[in-house]
């Protein structure tokens, strides 16, 4: 193989490579009106509040310090009108976690995890 060649081989390779890296390290973007403080009249979470942001999740729990987790990933699914937002993530006490969050721009935008159906969470603003 000529030296010619050989270059463009490599250069061929070595794009290759960094497109598969980069998509591998992709993650979707946070839809906007998932951004911001949610809170929720259920009594089993009336005393707390989730702060989502573009790169961290905010467990925040009244009388307690909060639990701050960086997300490492995002993937969204739609359903619908709905997001299925499943948030990969990690904090210093624990590791890494996924979590699964549902949007649904009804009623002005409400989120519930995949597993608590029943426990809607609303911007702070607009908690009951």
């Amino acid at each position: 193989m000529g030296t010619h060649a050989h270059r463009n081989a490599s250069l061929v390779w070595m794009t290759v490579v960094g497109l598969l890296l980069l998509c591998g390290c992709r993650t979707e973007r946070l839809p906007q009106s998932m951004i911001g403080v949610w809170e929720t009249s259920h009594e089993r979470y009336r005393d707390c509040a989730l702060r989502i942001s573009a790169n961290q999740l905010v467990f925040a729990h009244m009388g307690a310090a909060p639990k701050y987790c960086r997300i490492n990933k995002i993937a969204i699914q739609s359903e619908n009108e709905k997001k299925v937002v499943t948030f990969t993530y990690t904090n210093e006490e624990d590791g890494a976690f996924q979590s699964q969050w549902v949007f649904s721009p009804r009623h002005g935008g409400v989120i519930w995890h995949r597993s608590q159906p029943e426990i809607v969470w609303r911007p702070a603003d607009m908690t009951e």
